[in-house]
């Protein structure tokens, strides 16, 4: 069996990235369904079905393609971190802490999943923990972003919980 050429994969990948890009997310899950029917571990094709499924309420299916992900390719951040969101929405903090620290050893000085497992530790009210992770956050969060209006409240209260 002929293996599809990276630039072909990649090809389909654009596509669908622009069509999601413009709301067209039925044509896009198509695409990287496309994607898959040629390399079925694609992570970030598996990735992407996910957080559509997640989106749509489809929450076992989007754990499934998450699941799928971060079997395929364990260093890729994104899956861990939209699965903690998943076991976030199911009410399930433990297993939602377990898949943001994922999405840290992964990709170590990556913002958001430190800002994701502040946030979580936080509503455990596990506050020393929390203000480590709010400490790593503004650490590694681009300057840009940090200064952004729509950042300010969350940047505000990291730097109120490092005090």
């Amino acid at each position: 069996m002929n293996q599809p050429s990276p630039d072909a994969i990649a090809g389909l990948m654009a596509q669908a990235d622009e069509l999601a890009m413009r709301g067209q997310h039925q044509a896009a899950a198509s695409t990287w369904q496309r994607v898959l029917d040629l390399r079925p571990d694609h992570a970030q094709a598996l990735n992407h079905l996910g957080t559509l499924a997640m989106n749509r309420g489809e929450l076992q299916l989007a754990q499934d393609h998450f699941t799928r992900a971060i079997a395929s390719d364990p260093k890729f951040a994104m899956p861990h971190a939209n699965l903690s969101r998943l076991h976030s929405l199911r009410g399930d903090r433990a297993a939602a802490l377990k898949a943001i620290d994922g999405a840290i050893t992964a990709e170590p000085t990556a913002w958001g999943p430190h800002f994701e497992k502040a946030r979580l530790l936080e509503a455990e009210g596990r506050r020393q923990q929390a203000a480590m992770s709010w400490s790593r956050m503004l650490s590694y969060i681009p300057e840009p972003v940090a200064n952004s209006p729509q950042a300010q409240p969350w940047v505000n209260q990291a730097r109120e919980a490092v005090k």
